[in-house]
């Protein structure tokens, strides 16, 4: 629960009774990552943590690029290195004919404009299959048993794009029910904006006016949120320690992460 009141003011906890208000967005981190790059909390973090580890789990246009890149404030290509630490094509991050077998979760992803932060990429949880599962459990408990603070795995990011009909299938709701030991996991619905335009029509068609629907369409978003979402989420074994809902300009979330790490740094 540490996590939780540390994160508090940026992330809603994973949990059906929650306010509407304050979700993360541009109206409350927006413009403050550069803002933070170089304070004296940064610094201290960078003395005993070097790098910040993040595992970020999704399916192929769930907004995992976006995230990433929104995150490091570039839109360059990533440097990729294999196991070995040899660099290798970053084309592979997005060539679908190498979601299976070429892809390793044990590749380095990060951005020279913000080499603190390392990404490992998984792509999602195929139906009918527990392969992915197990490489990532497996991933998971070697990187929590690395003597350098550095080398283990931090946070796990996990995107949820809320254009899908279904929120999580068979096999993605097995890794919530399993577990990630010590490790946080904070589910990213991406695509809220998108949700909001859909109520927006929605609330036109049931003959609401053009300024109401404009409006309430938020406010019957997150309706549709806490009835069909929310719950998926909360009702497993091992719900995560928060969520984020993002648009398609929420994604300044450096201070977020500098909240997650000085709390991950007191209890490591």
């Amino acid at each position: 629960m540490e996590l939780l009141k540390s994160i508090g003011k940026h992330f809603k906890p994973a949990q059906k009774d929650i306010p509407t208000t304050g979700v993360v967005g541009s109206s409350s981190l927006a413009g403050k990552s550069k803002d933070m790059k170089d304070t004296p909390e940064i610094l201290r973090i960078s003395e005993k943590c070097p790098r910040f580890r993040i595992l970020i789990i999704g399916k192929a246009n769930s907004g995992k690029t976006t995230i990433l890149q929104k995150m490091c404030e570039t839109t360059d290509t990533p440097i990729v290195t294999d196991r070995n630490g040899k660099e290798i094509d970053p084309s592979i991050l997005e060539d679908p004919t190498a979601m299976r077998g070429m892809h390793d979760i044990e590749t380095e992803i990060y951005y020279p404009s913000n080499p603190r932060f390392v990404f490992h990429d998984s792509r999602g949880f195929e139906a009918g299959s527990t392969e992915e599962i197990e490489k990532v459990r497996s991933f998971i408990e070697q990187r929590s048993a690395q003597n350098e603070l550095k080398d283990r795995l931090h946070v796990i990011w996990y995107c949820v794009p809320m254009d899908q009909k279904r929120v999580l299938g068979k096999a993605e709701l097995t890794f919530f029910e399993n577990g990630t030991g010590d490790v946080p996991v904070v589910v990213l619905f991406t695509k809220w904006d998108g949700q909001i335009v859909h109520s927006f029509s929605d609330l036109k068609q049931k003959g609401r006016h053009l300024q109401e629907a404009h409006r309430k369409a938020p406010q019957h978003a997150m309706g549709i949120f806490r009835t069909y979402y929310l719950p998926v989420i909360t009702d497993v074994a091992h719900p995560p320690a928060a969520y984020v809902l993002l648009g398609s300009e929420d994604y300044c979330m450096c201070n977020v992460v500098v909240l997650l790490l000085s709390d991950y740094l007191r209890h490591a």
